[in-house]
């Protein structure tokens, strides 16, 4: 209840109890009155203004008198009230001016802040725009990586596809080989039954020469029998002497003969012998097809290492291939990412922005306080709350906004984005 419906309160009590007071004191020495003005010689008319001018002076005196009795003060509590009143307005006075100078401040403050968050701007401008101009040096060094490794991918599968040809060459080369070996081992072991064959036709040509010696001794012994014969006969056996000596000298001749071809078969089987010992020889033989197949071997093996000699080398390429791109994907989500420091630019931006309004309203409420100013010329709050979320440009801003305020954020459309096109350095 305020302090002016006490104060009517108070007044149509004591109203109240002044005019029953006077009432009473009327009603009660109306005759003492009237006969008192009789003897006074006044007439009854002035008698009545006389006595209403004493009836309402006395309910002056009675109501004052009660309200100084009652409330301390002539005007019913309402002098106290006042000087309380005055005492809280003073107060207010006060306070209001502590409150105006501490408003005042609120700009140079802000100025502060402002200064400082345009400070922390600078700064990660500045190392962004550092870190920028690094990365782009280590995209200097990738890409020329990238050009070396391609290179070096373009001269290896070069010379893999000149390995391969060489060891398809090589394998055709192995097999040319081994059909050599396999013709070779068949040409020894036919070169061997034919010397076999000709040692065996020599050494059986042994058997004619003895069989020629025999019958030549047994030709010499026959006209040696038939010179013994002849001599015998005498002069009839004359004749017959001289076909029996001639026959004796032609097998002397013959047994002559047959040991020179003797000596001539002996020399033939020894000088093929001596000269394709050799091919004869099964161990050798043995020893050359051990020693070809072993290089067959050789050549295989160093076939196959070579191979997966490539085979590795391939492999390290894909490697390194796989690598550089893989770097320089991360060189790329890397580039993206330093430009947190334009996202953070504006929204720090749009913190300055409203800093600045809350000065230009501060400054109205210290002129309000100060008399200087009307409060029809101050912006409700909600006004700028919502003029800030209206400078919003990032949705992660509005979702901030909204949950600090209570309000729900309002759905952007698929073809809004994420406000208006973010500027980039």
């Amino acid at each position: 209840m305020g302090e002016s419906s006490k104060s009517w309160q108070r007044i149509a009590l004591l109203s109240v109890v002044t005019a029953a007071g006077v009432f009473a004191a009327v009603y009660l020495g109306d005759t003492l009155y009237h006969e008192l003005l009789e003897g006074l010689g006044f007439s009854h008319s002035m008698g009545d203004a006389l006595g209403a001018s004493l009836a309402v002076t006395l309910a002056f005196v009675v109501h004052h008198a009660l309200s100084i009795a009652r409330y301390h003060d002539a005007i019913y509590g309402v002098e106290r009230a006042l000087i309380q009143e005055r005492e809280v307005i003073g107060q207010h006075q006060v306070v209001a001016a502590e409150v105006g100078k501490s408003l005042d401040q609120v700009p140079h403050l802000n100025s502060i802040l402002v200064g400082q968050l345009n400070a922390v701007t600078e700064q990660t401008e500045a190392a962004a725009l550092g870190m920028v101009e690094r990365l782009q040096a280590v995209d200097a060094v990738v890409q020329r990586l990238d050009e070396v490794v391609q290179h070096f991918s373009d001269e290896s599968s070069h010379i893999v596809d000149e390995a391969n040809s060489r060891a398809a060459r090589n394998q055709e080369t192995l097999q040319a080989l081994q059909s050599y070996i396999h013709s070779r081992l068949e040409n020894v072991s036919e070169e061997q039954e034919h010397v076999m064959s000709a040692l065996n036709e020599a050494k059986s040509l042994a058997q004619f020469v003895n069989l020629v010696r025999d019958i030549s001794g047994q030709t010499n012994l026959l006209a040696l029998n038939a010179a013994i014969e002849a001599a015998r006969a005498g002069e009839a056996g004359r004749g017959f002497a001289v076909v029996a000596d001639e026959v004796r000298k032609l097998a002397g001749q013959t047994d002559q003969a047959v040991l020179k071809i003797n000596e001539g078969i002996d020399r033939v089987v020894n000088t093929i012998e001596s000269k394709f010992r050799a091919q004869l020889d099964q161990t050798i033989s043995n020893a050359e097809e051990d020693a070809l197949r072993t290089v067959v071997v050789q050549f295989g093996e160093v076939s196959q290492n070579y191979n997966e000699l490539l085979t590795h080398e391939g492999k390290m390429l894909s490697v390194i291939r796989e690598s550089s791109g893989h770097l320089g994907a991360m060189f790329m989500e890397t580039m993206a990412s330093v430009q947190f420091q334009d996202v953070t630019r504006q929204q720090v931006g749009h913190v300055i922005e409203a800093l600045e309004r809350l000065d230009e309203h501060v400054l109205k409420l210290s002129a309000c306080l100060s008399g200087q100013g009307a409060v029809s010329d101050i912006p409700a709050m909600t006004e700028q709350i919502d003029r800030l979320f209206e400078s919003y440009v990032m949705q992660r801003e509005r979702d901030e906004h909204a949950r600090r305020s209570g309000r729900a954020a309002p759905a952007v459309s698929s073809g809004a984005g994420d406000g208006p096109p973010v500027e980039l350095f």
